[in-house]
């Protein structure tokens, strides 16, 4: 039903991805989520939110986790419509070059969560010839790797002849007490199959 939400009772493991096809909260409400997608399923995800849909995951308990059981997914978010990811604690293994958050014509909001990426892809992701909007107010990332370089090896975040056409990133790191530390605007790059 439009508008609902949902709330995790108990731990649980999924074999597909959680398509969204409407405005739908999710509360992980402390619980976790494993999956164990295969590479039969086609679009390897955990949350998959279609055009004209908006899914908002928050974790009322602050326990939550959600992790990729398999090994074997690209993404862990994967959106088309509009996205807000509020808290929670995900891990992903991605393959063949994945995202944690992957974004096709579409908005998605970060304003909280813990998100760690364990392989050599990429933390964000954007593909479509429309618009993305991806807005980052909060959270924590771990160990995440930029145009396939581990950001903690790489001082500049992308490859020194990367580029990314039309894209502009400006970004605040601010303290534990909000004071800005740092702000200035991201680089664009290119991987070796298309600009990103």
């Amino acid at each position: 039903k439009e508008g609902t939400t949902v709330t995790l009772t108990g731990d649980t493991t999924v074999s597909a991805s959680i398509d969204v096809t409407k405005t739908i909260t999710i509360d992980l409400n402390g619980k976790s989520i494993t999956a164990t997608a295969t590479t039969d399923n086609v679009k390897r995800v955990v949350f998959y939110t279609e055009a004209d849909a908006e899914l908002i995951i928050k974790d009322s308990e602050g326990s939550a986790v959600v992790a990729d059981g398999a090994g074997v997914l690209h993404y862990m978010f994967r959106n088309e419509g509009t996205m807000v990811i509020e808290g929670g604690k995900y891990t992903l293994s991605a393959v063949d070059g994945g995202a944690m958050f992957f974004s096709t014509n579409s908005n998605m909001t970060v304003n909280g969560g813990n998100f760690t990426q364990l392989t050599t892809g990429w933390m964000f992701n954007t593909a479509g010839n429309g618009f993305n909007v991806i807005t980052v107010n909060g959270g924590t990332f771990n160990r995440f790797f930029i145009g396939g370089v581990d950001a903690n090896e790489n001082p500049y975040g992308f490859p020194v002849d990367g580029w990314v056409p039309y894209l502009s990133i400006d970004f605040v790191i601010k303290d534990l007490s909000g004071e800005e530390v740092y702000s200035g605007s991201m680089m664009p790059m290119a991987a070796t199959g298309a600009p990103r």
